[in-house]
């Protein structure tokens, strides 16, 4: 019996595709690859993404785009009133959910796979708006009991499931770097200094301008260190606008004024690996994270990191990065110490089995969605 449209039937794949329709950071830097992967490995199975705006994904053969018209109806509303009607138009075998919600109705029968990231709204409640956390907290939770599989994105992100959703992961697929995450040649890294004008020497963030991440810390603790005499050097910040940054945005201004920090703002892809490079330590010192791809994207680029104490980052390091309390205190005794050269730094390197391959991640996430293996 042919599909809705005029389609033949076979096997297909519904994607919640609202997650691409910006630039790449986070979840989309995440799904993104994943998604390419399955449907380069996978070409028999007809994959159709949905959204309630654009979809910034390659426009491959076995891939079909659903896009509702432009209007009021978005979000958690348009994913619970038009999505499901969408889906089962299509009929399609099964349904992935790649960030961490699932329509409450309208996909009996279908194969439901639910990637969660994070639970900032259980554990920094304070970084988000209360809708944002309410949301999460309802129906991040219910989609979890309610999935077939549920995938995390770090061993430690699953093991939070357990604790608040009483379900752990059934897998962890890790995020992976697009292959320009390396170490390049020195030509590369001089055109990029050139283009972006970088200073001589700099420690490094790249990151959304919002409230987990932990800038205004960071910048009251870099304060301190200058106040007490440590030429330190100068702070580069790079990364779009967020939510509920305008005190974030007035601090950053106010360093920028007095010379020590520079914010070069969103950086194509291309530009990071070499950015990456150039510096002197990479800092991410969030109050809470998922994972933290840029800690990954960083020490495959030859940077060595400073992250926050919370368990997804460590996983994201290896191990090998250093790890530092969330507190001002704290991240100024590490500034201190990165200063004088006490912090010990490492890198991992490209070779390191324990970093998971695209390969890899599309490989348990075909497994999740039930996929014929080749």
């Amino acid at each position: 019996m042919p599909k809705a449209g005029g389609e033949e039937a076979g096997r297909s794949v519904g994607v919640d595709a609202c997650t691409l329709s910006g630039y790449g950071t986070g979840v989309p830097k995440y799904v993104g690859p994943v998604l390419q992967g399955l449907c380069l490995q996978f070409p028999q199975v007809h994959f159709i993404l949905y959204s309630y705006t654009d979809i910034h994904f390659p426009d491959l053969p076995n891939v079909t785009k659903r896009c509702s018209p432009q209007g009021r109806i978005r979000g958690d509303l348009w994913r619970n009133t038009r999505l499901p009607s969408m889906v089962q138009r299509d009929r399609v075998d099964a349904f992935w959910g790649p960030d961490g919600m699932l329509p409450i109705w309208g996909l009996h029968n279908i194969r439901t796979v639910l990637t969660v990231h994070d639970l900032a709204h259980h554990f920094v409640p304070d970084t988000q708006s209360w809708k944002m956390n309410l949301r999460r907290a309802l129906l991040q939770r219910l989609s979890v009991r309610r999935a077939n599989r549920n995938i995390a994105v770090s061993a430690t992100t699953s093991r939070d499931m357990g604790t608040q959703y009483g379900r752990l992961a059934d897998y962890v697929v890790f995020p992976t770097c697009e292959a320009q995450f390396q170490r390049l040649p020195r030509e590369d890294i001089s055109v990029a200094r050139r283009e972006l004008d970088l200073p001589q020497r700099f420690w490094l963030c790249v990151s959304t301008l919002e409230p987990r991440k932990n800038f205004v810390t960071l910048i009251s603790a870099y304060e301190a260190c200058l106040a007490r005499g440590l030429d330190l050097p100068t702070l580069v910040l790079v990364g779009g606008d967020g939510w509920k940054n305008s005190a974030i945005a007035d601090r950053v201004q106010a360093a920028i004024s007095r010379g020590f920090v520079r914010r070069l703002g969103f950086v194509e892809d291309r530009l990071l690996p070499a950015i990456y490079a150039l510096c002197e330590a990479f800092l991410m010192p969030s109050r809470y994270e998922g994972f933290g791809i840029p800690i990954l994207e960083a020490q495959l680029c030859g940077a060595p990191v400073i992250h926050g104490s919370h368990g997804s980052m460590v996983e994201a390091s290896g191990g090998l990065g250093f790890a530092v309390d969330t507190d001002q205190q704290s991240i100024e005794r590490c500034l201190e110490r990165l200063h004088s050269g006490e912090v010990p730094l490492a890198c991992r390197l490209p070779s390191d089995t324990s970093i998971q391959s695209l390969a890899a991640a599309v490989a348990k996430m075909a497994t999740a969605l039930d996929l014929p293996q080749s």
